[in-house]
């Protein structure tokens, strides 16, 4: 043991290096369900593609036929459009952004016994481990593992099987719970990776763009977002979403551009995720 104390005029021991995380952000949460990737189905037989080869000319010819009508509505639309432009003494792109400025936003529907059902026969066929733990007591027969079923025919089984008209409320209960699961780990649930969740971050962002410039249209709310990637490994990049011009706020009053605050915070969001914690951060950054 020291019989004296050091000197005061020593330096402070030197931080311990941060430790190196995981490059995913899956591994960096463990704890957390991976929405699993989609991969492609399995070699299917001549008899199967050829029944296939025609259901998707039938849903081909279905498709242009709807679109067809799209169309017939959308060049309805746009005389009446130009007319009312007329009238009024707009542009036409003022009328057309009035008729369409609505929000995408939808409300989560609730869970009910039949979406469950639906949901169960469609999982099953996909064998998802997660959904069938909650299942494990529904059994139904005639079933073909890895089969690929469609909203109409899960409907239709869901009818007609006769498994699922007399089911006790443990069951039922089992059901629903496991369609919650669901819908939770598709909403919080991590990207497998780092490239499917760049490309989520980017879907996800381009959405929230154009409802903030439609609520502005809307109501007269206006404002900004600045988003970064959190792990020095991650694949997004620095996004900046407005509506009518706000990100101008940052020049003329904070003195300073939108893409340089875009950096600082990118900065700062790894540093903070690495543990780097400066005492005067901001003028370190």
């Amino acid at each position: 043991p020291l019989l004296h104390p050091p000197p005061s005029h020593l330096p402070p021991p030197p931080f311990p290096p941060p430790t190196p995380s995981p490059l995913r952000w899956r591994k960096r949460n463990p704890d957390t369900p991976v929405i699993p990737l989609r991969t492609g189905r399995k070699k299917q037989s001549a008899e199967t593609r050829a029944t296939a080869k025609l259901k998707r000319a039938a849903n081909k010819q279905k498709s242009l036929d709807f679109q067809a009508n799209i169309d017939a509505i959308n060049e309805a639309r746009n005389k009446l459009a130009m007319e009312v432009a007329e009238k009024h003494g707009v542009k036409v792109d003022v009328v057309l952004r009035q008729l369409m400025s609505k929000s995408s936003f939808k409300a989560t529907r609730k869970v009910n016994l039949f979406n469950a059902k639906i949901h169960f026969l469609c999982k099953k066929a996909k064998q998802s481990k997660l959904f069938l733990g909650f299942c494990s007591s529904v059994h139904t027969d005639e079933f073909v593992v890895g089969e690929a079923l469609g909203w109409k025919e899960a409907k239709q089984r869901a009818l007609d099987d006769p498994t699922f008209q007399n089911l006790t409320k443990l069951e039922e209960f089992a059901l629903q719970a496991g369609l919650l699961a669901d819908r939770e780990k598709k909403q919080t649930g991590t990207r497998a990776t780092n490239n499917a969740a760049r490309a989520d971050a980017n879907f996800t962002l381009a959405m929230l763009a154009e409802e903030i410039v439609a609520l502005a249209m809307r109501t007269g709310m206006m404002g900004f977002g600045i988003f970064s990637r959190g792990h020095i490994h991650d694949k997004t990049v620095p996004t900046q979403i407005q509506s009518m011009g706000t990100l101008d706020f940052c020049k003329e009053v904070l003195n300073i551009s939108a893409q340089d605050l875009a950096l600082k915070f990118e900065l700062w969001c790894v540093a903070r995720e690495r543990g780097e914690f400066l005492l005067n951060s901001s003028s370190n950054l």
